[in-house]
């Protein structure tokens, strides 16, 4: 090989121009140094390869970025140099290929130089969310935004890469620096750890993991609601910081809910057992019990955990809970503003909802339930009470 390639990193990779032309061209005959680093997968090289073929992979390019003068010189400069067809390919291929590295330069420039947010330990953990309309991972000195609905599914894995529903968006970053991951009003998402744990976010939570995670020791902090099925580690237990307790779990699966601007906290468990403590004061769950926690006291008691859980699933399951709770949840949900009469502050019912994408068919079934009815407004949805319907028991 001319170059060095054994000694190639992942961004060397996606700065050279040969292995770009190689493969965004999507040639079938590969170069001699990617036969040569095939022969041998265990080489860095080899593995920074293929962790650059996935970024590629996972980039859609813009060809309006390039002007008509750019154009015209690519076009020439691509037919000159690959006239003799060295890898069995029209040069009107390498053409193209050529203009999209030139787009792929601008792309790095994006990626890879994120404005700086250096992560702190006692920084509040959503304090350097800039859109909050977006999904937002910070790491280090990059910062990616996402619009809702792009990524439902990410997965940090053991060394140290970021990827979101098969695609690879950081390389070995997550080793070397804290990561933070913020999910919006409108939105959940699933968070796949290095240890095998899995993590639901829901809406409006901010996830911090340490660079030590996995490790050293499994911690993290965490502000909002997530569901977690914490992978069993006997010699490693798993601990979730929130902003009055701490969790302590070995292997096992519950739901915590944070939110700053709500009064209580809860754990729920639905299998294993997990110790809450903070300032000297300590609880353990067993299965199918609840702690709720405010200023004032700690609150243990039995519960159906799919009440707790079931929004994972799309669905809202409730018990004699109220209507302010009930939109609260929705409110969250969809991201949408909901205004109710006093009259229905204190109306409970029970029932169960499917969160669909349609917000109409879930406020009718809303309708069907509690003695109310709704409109559109400027301002979000405007909820009234229905006087011409009875209103329903309590189950």
């Amino acid at each position: 090989m001319d170059k060095n390639y054994w000694n190639y990193t992942i961004h060397d990779f996606l700065k050279d121009k040969d292995f770009l032309l190689w493969r965004l061209s999507k040639n079938g005959d590969a170069p001699v140094f990617v036969e040569q680093l095939n022969n041998d997968k265990n080489a860095p090289a080899y593995q920074a390869m293929q962790k650059a073929i996935r970024i590629l992979d996972s980039v859609q390019f813009n060809y309006g970025l390039l002007s008509e003068k750019e154009t015209d010189e690519l076009f020439t400069r691509a037919k000159n140099r690959y006239k003799r067809k060295q890898f069995k390919l029209s040069w009107i291929k390498y053409f193209a290929a050529a203009c999209i590295i030139a787009t792929f330069a601008i792309f790095s420039e994006l990626f890879f130089n994120e404005t700086a947010h250096s992560p702190s330990e006692n920084r509040n953990i959503s304090e350097n969310i800039i859109d909050s309309s977006k999904i937002n991972f910070l790491c280090g000195e990059k910062q990616l935004t996402f619009p809702i609905g792009k990524f439902k599914d990410f997965k940090i894995n053991l060394q140290g890469d970021l990827e979101a529903d098969g695609n690879c968006l950081l390389a070995e970053e997550i080793l070397r620096h804290d990561s933070r991951l913020y999910i919006p009003k409108g939105m959940q998402c699933k968070l796949h750890l290095p240890d095998g744990s899995l993590l639901w976010l829901h809406a409006e939570t901010s996830v911090l993991i340490p660079a030590s995670f996995a490790k050293t020791h499994r911690e993290m902090e965490m502000s909002g609601e997530i569901y977690a099925d914490i992978a069993k580690d006997k010699n490693n237990p798993f601990t979730i910081h929130s902003r009055d307790f701490k969790v302590n779990v070995l292997g096992t699966e519950f739901n915590l809910k944070t939110y700053p601007d709500e009064c209580n906290s809860s754990i729920v468990l639905v299998e294993g057992k997990v110790n809450i403590s903070t300032n000297g004061k300590s609880e353990t769950l067993s299965p199918n019990e609840m702690l709720l926690i405010n200023e004032e006291q700690w609150i243990k008691q039995t519960v159906d955990p799919s009440l707790y859980t079931s929004w994972k699933d799309g669905i809202l399951k409730f018990k004699k809970e109220g209507l302010p709770a009930i939109l609260t949840k929705l409110s969250r949900y969809y991201n949408i503003s909901f205004v109710y009469d006093e009259s229905l502050k204190y109306e409970k019912c029970s029932g169960k909802l499917i969160l669909s994408e349609d917000i109409g068919m879930v406020l009718n079934t809303l309708s069907d339930i509690f003695p109310i009815t709704y409109k559109q407004t400027d301002n979000g949805i405007k909820i009234s009470r229905n006087n011409h319907k009875n209103d329903l028991p309590m189950e």
